[in-house]
């Protein structure tokens, strides 16, 4: 069958509608054949019976509704004409019959012609539906397809997504064109032109490498240029960690960076213009460095838990000064050991030896043991520094490490003070509290201040400035009380005693030295210390003695001081000739109760007189000559230059205690080298 060129066209504008195309994979061929055909007379014919006796019975039931006959009569009469009627009949049913199957082979006939030449067609065209390369290729031929290419060549733009920013190649500025290369050929011959009526209808996408031509030497300076392949603006990724953040360690997503294969990077690019690609995206295309680490490893999860386990602990430590420092994660997190991809571990040497060092660093921040004191010393704006070479405050660092290794392993959360080997009174007033026993022996004068009330001010009369007998500066406490006692001096070689004394109120505080009264004196305070002074002890009106001793408690601090600078005569030789031990203080050291403050340890007397504060000078006075006792007559007098012992006094009715250390020798003389020199009265014997 010919076809002229209208024709032609309007039969390839036919469109097809074929039912359940949505279900085509379940239709066979032939039930598609049937049902084009069928459209095909429809459009030519109209709607044709589906049987030709189907019209012929219709007619017949119309004339009998029309006749009004019953059945009986019809079967009557029809029997009769039976032979009439039978013959028009049928020479009807048969011509009906004969004019559907002529139109029904015209419209095969026609069917099958169109069907050859559509199939024809897509020899040469893309199917319907077709997309190749993003781009709709229906019912074009593979050299229009080629010209579409060609010409979108010349407006070519490649945009390139970056990590870190976007970047665009121009075709025109690196030569870009197509080169065509006989692969929409190939794709076209891939058709299966007769198929059309199941294909035509789908919709097809392809991909093709479509080669295009350019100027490389152009792309690769173009692509150089960007800032993303730029070594100083990639950023390395890193990996997910486990970082330590006010509430704890947490862990930390990766960063993915924008470090990336510069090479690599370059010939991706390369090979999306090649084919004409024009939007590309980086990351998708695999040129970027990954983190080794995520945050999906549960193993983070996991090990941020053991860290916060580890440091879940929080120390408050209460200092002396009534401050605090409170150890937690934020410092015990910096014990774990780092490894070069941020990992947190406990390695217990490490972890032990910042625990201690953290100790250490405490202690020096709190001990003040063997230091300088500055003592708010009465009447003395600036006080005065006492030193006592065993008092202050101490952290016993191997306790306080043992301790805290244990309040960490069990997560404590406490307020607690260090472990201390040695405490000071008190931590108010400088550490030395509110309630004290003041002695300025510069001033002679001794203050007792009790829950910061002074109860009592009085004059006082100090030891002998002589290395024997003179009173020692330092921190004390007092380490007992006793009433009445009797007071001896060292043991000579007799094995009588250098001299003795009967007391009402003895308060010892320093070895052989103590607070006591001194009823045979009629008079304290001045000078008369330097060459009329006591053993060492300190000399009190009764009534004084006994209000001190009815207010003290064992353990009272008792700060001996020198206000002003003095120097201490040196009369070893002196004694040495006269076969007497070094120190004429009081033997009995034996203390008859323990101090009860809380220090580890008991200050003692070991630091000579090495201060020079400045105060208020003692007033210069001429040592008044020391009243003797009742029952006593005066002691002979000492000589001024080479001074003689003083004459002891009565044998003691008392059995000797048991004798303790003597007072350290004062070796220092700070400002003068020689004792001052007085005029001196006989001295009585007293302590």
């Amino acid at each position: 069958m010919k076809f002229d060129d209208d024709q032609k066209q309007e039969w390839e504008e036919l469109e097809f509608d074929i039912p359940g195309a949505d279900e085509e994979e379940d239709i066979s061929v032939g039930d598609q054949v049937e049902e084009a055909v069928q459209k095909l007379v429809r459009d030519t014919m109209g709607e044709i019976p589906a049987h030709a006796y189907a019209k012929e019975e219709e007619d017949e039931e119309e004339q009998d509704e029309d006749g009004d006959y019953d059945g009986d009569e019809y079967d009557n009469e029809y029997d009769e004409d039976d032979d009439e009627d039978e013959g028009p009949r049928r020479k009807g049913g048969k011509k009906k019959l004969m004019i559907f199957g002529i139109v029904a082979a015209v419209a095969v006939v026609l069917l099958a012609g169109i069907y050859g030449y559509r199939a024809f067609y897509f020899t040469s065209h893309f199917f319907d539906g077709t997309v190749i390369n993003g781009m709709d290729s229906s019912g074009m031929t593979a050299e229009q397809v080629e010209k579409v290419i060609e010409e979108s060549a010349q407006n070519y733009t490649l945009d390139i997504h970056f990590r870190n920013g976007d970047q665009q190649i121009q075709g025109n500025t690196i030569d870009y064109r197509y080169q065509p290369d006989g692969s929409v050929q190939d794709l076209l011959k891939k058709q299966n032109a007769f198929a059309w009526l199941m294909e035509n209808s789908r919709n097809k996408e392809h991909q093709i490498n479509v080669t295009m031509q350019y100027d490389e030497a152009k792309l690769e300076e173009q692509v150089s240029q960007f800032q993303q392949l730029q070594a100083d603006q990639m950023q390395a990724p890193t990996n997910a960690q486990i970082q330590y953040q006010s509430d704890g360690f947490v862990v930390t997503e990766e960063n993915q960076g924008t470090q990336l294969d510069v090479d690599q990077a370059k010939a991706v690019i390369a090979d999306a213009v090649a084919k004409g690609v024009t939007e590309l995206d980086m990351d998708e295309a695999g040129v970027y460095s990954e983190p080794e680490i995520t945050a999906a490893d549960s193993n983070l999860e996991e090990q941020a838990a053991q860290l916060n386990d580890l440091v879940s602990a929080s120390i408050t430590y209460q200092l002396p000064d009534g401050q605090t420092q409170v150890l937690d994660g934020n410092t015990m997190k910096d014990w774990l050991s780092v490894d070069e991809n941020g990992s947190y571990s406990k390695n217990d040497e490490v972890w032990n030896q910042k625990l201690n060092e953290y100790v250490a660093s405490l202690a020096e921040a709190v001990d003040t043991y063997g230091e300088a004191q500055t003592f708010p010393a009465t009447g003395i704006d600036e006080g005065v520094k006492v030193t006592q070479s065993n008092y202050g405050w101490k952290i016993d660092q191997e306790q306080e490490a043992a301790q805290l290794a244990k309040d960490i392993e069990e997560h404590l959360t406490t307020t607690r003070e260090p472990v201390y080997a040695s405490r000071e009174f008190a931590s108010d007033n400088n550490g030395f509290g509110n309630t004290y026993v003041e002695i300025d022996v510069s001033r002679q004068h001794v203050w007792f201040y009790k829950d910061g009330s002074l109860i009592v001010d009085s004059s006082c009369v100090t030891g002998k400035m002589v290395k024997s007998r003179y009173t020692p500066a330092g921190i004390f406490q007092l380490v007992s009380k006793t009433s009445p006692k009797t007071l001896r001096g060292p043991k000579q070689a007799d094995g009588s005693y250098e001299w003795e004394s009967d007391v009402t109120y003895w308060m010892p505080f320093n070895g052989g030295i103590g607070l006591h009264d001194a009823t045979w004196r009629s008079s304290f305070g001045g000078t008369r210390y330097i060459n009329s002074g006591s053993h060492g002890c300190i000399n009190l009106p009764l009534s004084v003695a006994k209000k001190i001793y009815n207010n003290i408690e064992v353990g009272t601090p008792i700060i001996v001081y020198y206000s002003e600078k003095y120097s201490v005569r040196d009369d070893s030789a002196e004694r040495a000739a006269q076969n007497l031990p070094e120190s004429a203080a009081v033997t009995e050291t034996t203390p008859t109760a323990t101090p009860t403050p809380t220090a580890t340890a008991t200050p003692t007397a070991t630091a000579a007189p090495t201060e020079t504060p400045t105060a208020t000078p003692v007033p210069t006075e001429t040592p008044a000559t020391p009243e003797p006792t009742p029952t006593e007559a005066p002691a002979t007098p000492e000589p001024t230059p080479t001074e003689a012992p003083a004459t002891p006094e009565p044998t003691p009715t008392e059995v000797p205690a048991t004798p303790e250390a003597t007072p350290p020798e004062a070796t220092q003389v700070p400002e003068a080298t020689s004792a001052p020199e007085v005029t001196q009265a006989p001295e009585v014997p007293q302590q």
